[in-house]
């Protein structure tokens, strides 16, 4: 029917694709010869009791994927920047869908490091952040608002965390947001947080001991 929405299994055109796996990122991103994001990136994610650090693009109007990176657990011998093998983390893209960035994760010890990959040059960068940082954590939330990563929740050492980080991207700092009013969500970890107008918005959550879904909190306000 006119202005129903439906699913549409997408058959990959190309010999080779990423194998599958948990708890990976897909940005969104652009591509050398469109102005628009019509690519998608993804990065690392857990399979076979590997923790993979593989960059993969898939290319949406020729549903072909292309293998960037491989997956890896040596060491860089040079200058370059390889991010350790990991599941959990964010990611969010950045210049006009040209660079994705991602914070923290997990594998077998949890990250809070904040690393950038260039779609054009296919080289990693370790951010150098001012002040003081988020602590380490996986299956936290992150999203993009103008020139700022947010980030709120995730799980460290089997505590659910309920803090809410902004982080610069230009001048690379963070600064930890508190609330002026009203109750933070509990704590929680596995769940979604988007920009909504001039408010962050999170939905869904695993909160230990018990587990819930589906549960919206109130909104978060940015100012």
């Amino acid at each position: 029917a006119t202005g129903m929405a439906s699913w549409e299994l997408v058959a990959p055109s190309s010999e080779h694709a990423p194998t599958a796996r948990a708890a990976a990122t897909l940005s969104p991103v652009s591509l050398s010869d469109s102005a628009n994001p019509v690519g998608l990136l993804l990065f690392g994610g857990h399979a076979g009791g590997s923790d993979l650090n593989d960059v993969w693009l898939f290319d949406a109007r020729t549903a072909s994927w292309t293998m960037l990176l491989p997956h890896t657990t040596q060491q860089a011998v040079d200058a370059s920047v390889r991010p350790d093998g990991r599941y959990g983390h964010s990611a969010i893209t950045h210049n006009s869908s040209s660079e994705v960035v991602i914070f923290s994760g997990t594998s077998g010890r949890l990250f809070n490091a904040v690393l950038s990959f260039s779609v054009r040059t296919h080289q990693w960068t370790l951010h150098e952040c001012a002040g003081a940082s988020p602590s380490p954590r996986n299956d936290h939330a992150a999203c993009r608002v103008a020139e700022s990563m947010y980030i709120f929740g995730g799980g460290t050492a089997g505590v659910s965390l309920n803090d809410l980080w902004a982080y610069a991207l230009g001048a690379r700092a963070w600064t930890q947001v508190v609330s002026a009013g009203g109750s933070a969500p509990f704590p929680r970890s596995g769940h979604s947080l988007i920009p909504l107008g001039n408010r962050l918005v999170v939905l869904g959550w695993t909160y230990q001991p018990a587990s819930f879904l589906g549960m919206p909190s109130g909104p978060l306000n940015r100012s």
